[in-house]
């Protein structure tokens, strides 16, 4: 009885064994598969660009948007306001709970329309228009001990011809 027993322990010990193989081991915790990364380009010319990104197995996704911006997003979907007009190779890593990565890249064609923020036309001859321009005196120097004289004199700066002229002047102190 005491053979019976043992063998029969030995055999359970083996079959366990061997049935957990290297090759019938689940997988804990798998590298995220199927990454999908779509991007929908706003045709405002605002800069702002959709993304999706997909995974089986993703928790969340980093966002490299190609021009040093980096982004963390749990979801997969971000949206992104790029500054300038570009090409731009957006990098997205899809990561697992367990921190196993899978990656894809796409490229994108941002345009940004350009807006005027300023302007001023000297249009109207004399001194600058003082709704627009200022003389920075810096109190003497701005505190650097420079030789150079900060003066609001109107004959420094004139505006003629549609052109302002600043004009530097020697002068005795």
């Amino acid at each position: 009885m005491r053979l019976t027993s043992s063998l029969l322990i030995l055999f359970t010990s083996v079959s366990s064994f061997w049935a957990c193989s290297k090759g019938d081991a689940p997988v804990l915790n798998p590298a995220p598969t199927n990454l999908t990364v779509t991007a929908t380009i706003n045709a405002d010319k605002s800069g702002n660009v959709n993304f999706v990104a997909s995974a089986t197995g993703a928790t969340n996704y980093d966002y490299d948007f190609g021009n040093g911006i980096f982004q963390t997003v749990p979801s997969g979907t971000v949206m992104y306001k790029y500054p300038a007009s570009g090409n731009y190779k957006v990098n997205v890593i899809a990561k697992s709970a367990a921190g196993q990565t899978i990656s894809k890249s796409i490229d994108v064609a941002v345009t940004v329309a350009q807006s005027l923020i300023w302007s001023d036309e000297f249009d109207v001859p004399g001194a600058p228009n003082p709704a627009k321009w200022n003389y920075d005196l810096g109190a003497g120097g701005w505190g650097n001990a420079e030789l150079q004289y900060y003066t609001s004199r109107t004959d420094n700066a004139i505006v003629s011809n549609g052109t302002l002229k600043i004009i530097a002047k020697k002068r005795k102190l």
